[in-house]
């Protein structure tokens, strides 16, 4: 066992084939799918209505159907057009990593690193193994002559959980525009709007320097203190090569730095990297590390991840689409109130869907992650 390896993986998600007698969803699917809950409500008939309107033929008709069910579902169990339990919890899984493979194309880097990611499932929370300790007690394997006594190790273990935290936004379109939308429109709209916005709102608190509390996890930025963050000391190449070796050093004096370790960093930076290092142009790479970059991440901050040492638990996202509510419509999520609060006070400026003929649509996904000490590290004061 590598001494790189934080995390214990019990249940992972990631990418991995599961061998079903149905395919993996992709994009598409789930575009469409989304997009059948958001006009079964403009057009004011039932979802499966609107899917035997809208459905295509063979495997992909079947898929989008049973799509719609996990993603109008909160219960992974055998939902309404889906006859197989283990195919339908299978399909949230496997729901979670199309909803992934979107946010990435849209730009997200924390859904393009190979984050250990775990799915809550039917559990309210999960308790994740984290070595306490990399350097002793350990279980290495040593040589020893025969006859004589082997070696006892151990390992010291945490367990922290993960709980299922609320990612959720409010997306709004007239209901004329939905109606009259084609796939090509809707999956366009739906891309454009809540998939992108989400892709950057993702990135900016998984990278962020928040130190968490009990609705948000802590960003990335917050994990990498004391030794394991130093500040820029410079936008020559020379100065850019030792403040990133530094932290690669630093990372792997922590006894971490796995396969699976990716520099994070803006795409900014990343072109200012290209335009510098023949490796980083040639190979996407600096020091044998792969390099993902995107608009959202600090501008101001490099991170090299050892992405086996931070764990994300997610669920299935869970699609909800009405014409009759009304909405506080504020910009700022930290603004965003009750209609009514407790002492009567109304929110403003609100709107009525039913009167403006708007039809909105919700999303909420079961969301948290952590991070270990020692698997982040943070160059910041990038000025280049």
């Amino acid at each position: 066992m590598s001494t790189s390896a934080a995390l214990l993986q019990p249940r992972q998600l990631a990418h991995q084939p599961v061998q079903l007698a149905y395919v993996r969803p992709e994009v598409r699917n789930l575009l469409h799918a989304i997009g059948l809950v958001f006009q079964a409500a403009a057009s004011g008939r039932s979802i499966a209505a609107t899917t035997a309107l809208r459905e295509r033929s063979g495997e992909d008709s079947a898929l989008t159907r049973d799509l719609v069910a996990i993603l109008t579902t909160r219960a992974v169990q055998s939902p309404a057009t889906t006859s197989n339990p283990a195919w339908a919890a299978n399909l949230a899984r496997m729901t979670v990593a199309a909803v992934l493979d979107l946010l990435a194309q849209q730009g997200s880097v924390a859904a393009q690193l190979p984050l250990v990611r775990l799915d809550f499932a039917d559990s309210d929370t999960l308790r994740v193994p984290v070595r306490a300790n990399v350097d002793t007690p350990n279980l290495a394997a040593t040589f020893r002559a025969e006859g004589a006594p082997i070696r006892v190790g151990g390992v010291l273990l945490n367990a922290p959980q993960l709980g299922p935290r609320s990612l959720a936004v409010i997306g709004t379109a007239s209901a004329e525009l939905v109606n009259a939308a084609g796939d090509d429109v809707m999956d366009r709209l739906l891309r454009e709007t809540i998939i992108t916005d989400t892709a950057k709102a993702l990135d900016a608190l998984f990278f962020g320097d928040q130190a968490g509390d009990a609705v948000t996890p802590p960003g990335l930025a917050s994990l990498a203190t004391g030794a394991n963050t130093a500040a820029s000391t410079g936008t020559d190449s020379a100065a850019i090569a030792a403040d990133l070796k530094a932290r690669l050093a630093q990372l792997i004096a922590n006894r971490y730095g796995s396969p699976g370790t990716r520099w994070a960093m803006n795409t900014l930076q990343a072109a200012t990297m290209a335009e510098t290092f023949m490796e980083v142009q040639v190979r996407n790479s600096f020091l044998n590390i792969p390099i993902v970059a995107g608009p959202s991440v600090p501008s101001d901050t490099v991170f090299l991840i050892d992405c086996g040492g931070v764990v994300v638990a997610q669920d299935a996202p869970v699609f909800e689409s009405t014409t009759e509510a009304l909405l506080h419509e504020e910009a700022d999520p930290a603004a965003v109130a009750p209609i009514v609060d407790d002492a009567g006070a109304e929110a403003a400026p609100v709107r009525s869907l039913f009167q403006s003929n708007i039809s909105a649509l919700k999303m909420t996904q079961p969301t948290d992650w952590l991070g270990v000490a020692g698997t982040v590290q943070t160059v910041t004061g990038i000025g280049w």
